[in-house]
């Protein structure tokens, strides 16, 4: 499984997956 972290990007949160290939989704806010 990937290594799931969230950062905090101009315009909110970002939820990214480290996988292959790497995936961006929107993280909850909060």
């Amino acid at each position: 499984m990937g290594e799931i972290v969230c950062v905090a990007k101009p315009g909110g949160y970002v939820l990214i997956t480290v996988v292959n290939p790497p995936k961006e989704s929107e993280c909850m806010k909060g």
